[in-house]
């Protein structure tokens, strides 16, 4: 199969990130099945690496780092979008790692989501807990735990410093989404629309937090060519414009000049 010379329009990447156990895989899994389009994982990755290394057999191989499974993951999706698939990603940007988050926008035009709960770590531990392949005695032998109770208490210690290190601002459009017990806030409906509002030619307005912005407080230059960016005081100047916002503008938040605002014209 020939891969095309040149692709008229940028493949579209919904990013979504956030702290462990805050349902970021459900969802992904959610958002590709209802868009038909492939959802990519870091855990997955690093898990089929470790499969071909004989995690389910008797004398599992060597567990793939956590570096060598990110590096893998982004050289799939730079492959993956060239091809001009797009595509749902989840991943956990660290704050050190900005070189990762360059490459996933260079790939193709990105929308981050974020997602947020209210017992995160808990869900975590519950999910490790049933998990068929660390609850292989091998594959705990490998790892060096005697049980799935011990494994589990390390994770969870890891991953409070996960989240302590994850961004959470980014120069792209950005949607929260709660995940509690009783279904996400905003609907999947919604986010689906927040994902699809990168159709080409359709024309988006965003804020940039002024923290990201360039010197002397001018905009900046995006990689995403059918969206213009605005600093906050044009943004909050035309608040009252048509269409829609994630989030709402409130007094709140416009003091911390920190929310984002999409809005699409009528």
């Amino acid at each position: 199969m020939r891969e095309p010379a040149e692709l008229r329009v940028r493949p579209r990447i919904a990013l979504i990130t956030g702290a462990p156990g805050s349902g970021k895989t459900t969802l992904g899994l959610a958002l590709s099945r209802a868009l038909q389009i492939p959802f990519l994982a870091r855990d997955d990755v690093r898990r089929g690496l470790f499969f071909t290394a004989g995690a389910w057999s008797d004398h599992p191989g060597q567990v793939p780092t956590s570096e060598a499974s990110v590096e893998t993951l982004l050289r799939i999706l730079e492959r993956t979008a060239s091809l001009g698939v797009s595509c749902v990603v989840e991943y956990v940007v660290r704050q050190e790692r900005r070189d990762d988050l360059e490459r996933i926008k260079a790939s193709g035009d990105c929308v981050v989501i974020v997602t947020e709960c209210d017992r995160a770590l808990e869900r975590f531990a519950g999910r490790h807990r049933g998990d068929r392949l660390v609850n292989r005695q091998p594959v705990l032998d490998t790892l060096g735990y005697a049980t799935v109770e011990d494994h589990t208490a390390d994770a969870v210690t890891r991953m409070r410093s996960v989240t302590s290190q994850m961004r959470t601002a980014f120069d792209l459009p950005v949607l929260t989404v709660r995940t509690d017990d009783d279904g996400y806030d905003p609907e999947l409906d919604e986010i689906l629309d927040f994902y699809g509002m990168l159709e080409a030619g359709r024309r988006l307005t965003f804020l940039i937090p002024p923290l990201l912005m360039g010197k002397d407080n001018q905009k900046m230059s995006k990689s995403l060519g059918n969206v213009t960016s605005y600093r906050y005081e044009e943004v909050l100047a035309a608040s009252d414009t048509k269409g829609f916002e994630y989030p709402e503008v409130d007094e709140r938040a416009a003091a911390a000049k920190t929310t984002w605002v999409i809005s699409r014209p009528p």
